[in-house]
């Protein structure tokens, strides 16, 4: 229970600039990260509109260690990104926004 509090404290402490106007592509550099977790984007997708591929990965691993994954369009608001990231951990499904 504590481990699930750490990640729901984390996603609702990203800062919402972090969240606002994502670039279509961040290189390898994560747009928030803290000692335990880190939010990545991992390009945009090939579905029509495209969305930002936004994962929240486990820090200091080099394997996929995605705990919560959102396809989130161009303009969606910190909030909705938020909520996305927290239902994808509750329910360990992708959530498309």
């Amino acid at each position: 229970m504590a481990a699930r509090n750490t990640v729901l404290r984390s996603i609702n402490d990203i800062p919402d600039d972090r969240l606002s106007d994502i670039p279509d592509n961040n290189g390898s550099n994560p747009l928030h990260s803290t000692d335990d977790l880190r939010l990545d984007m991992q390009g945009m997708t090939s579905d029509s509109p495209q969305r930002h591929n936004l994962q929240i990965q486990i820090s200091g691993h080099q394997l996929n260690t995605s705990i919560a994954v959102v396809l989130a369009p161009s303009g969606a608001s910190p909030e909705a990104i938020k909520q996305g990231f927290r239902d994808s951990f509750d329910q360990a499904v992708i959530t498309r926004l």
